[in-house]
């Protein structure tokens, strides 16, 4: 399978899936109000926490797909179906995020608590998201080398979610969120042509289609 090997592709589906252009509206709408150290520290918590899951899932992953038998071209479909999934819902329900009002002041939280959820998961780390990884890692059974580019794409995309998050503040006030929203609604229209590739590279490895 092909795009399933080539390195824009992969960081294109982990840019979409796993990257910050989902984070930042989240991190804004969470952390608006609180100081920049509890930002700070909210960001690189969750950004440890993300690195940590997608680094084991993809660790594992060989292992998980040699033991349960999962061929790549169910792998594949599976992303791709869940990736389409995914886009379409969001380009169905587009709407602009609602900052959170929270008393008492986020400040006084445990920056941790947000760190994991939602921050880590789901925001950075989805459900769809995992499956691409597990998809990828498939797919590059027994080739170090594409297995190891798959993991320095995944901390490149986690590297980007870090710089994002504590970015926020002048990303809002120079850009705005409504810019940064639009481009994440042509970014999903452009993950549902990129499901579909999944779904035509695992019809074309079974020989359904030449």
């Amino acid at each position: 399978m092909d795009n399933m090997e080539n390195i824009p592709y992969i960081f294109t589906i982990f840019f979409l899936t796993l990257g910050p252009l989902k984070t930042i509206p989240m991190f804004d709408r969470l952390t608006h109000a609180a100081s920049s150290t509890y930002r700070l520290r909210a960001a690189g918590l969750a950004t440890l926490l993300s690195s940590i899951i997608v680094l084991m899932l993809a660790g594992v992953g060989r292992n998980i797909i040699t033991n349960w038998k999962v061929s790549p071209s169910a792998l594949a479909m599976t992303a791709g179906i869940l990736l389409l999934t995914s886009a379409l819902k969001l380009l169905s329900n587009f709407s602009l995020p609602k900052r959170i009002q929270e008393q008492p002041p986020m400040s006084a939280k445990d920056p941790a608590e947000l760190a994991i959820s939602p921050l880590a998961i789901p925001t950075i780390v989805t459900p769809y998201g995992l499956v691409a990884i597990l998809a990828f890692m498939g797919n590059a059974q027994g080739r170090l080398g594409l297995e190891l580019s798959i993991v320095a794409l995944l901390l490149l995309i986690m590297g980007l979610n870090l710089v994002g998050m504590l970015m926020t503040p002048l990303i809002v006030r120079w850009i705005g969120l409504i810019p940064l929203l639009v481009v994440g609604w042509v970014f999903a229209a452009m993950q549902a042509a990129l499901a579909l590739e999944f779904i035509i590279a695992a019809f074309r490895y079974l020989n359904v289609i030449p």
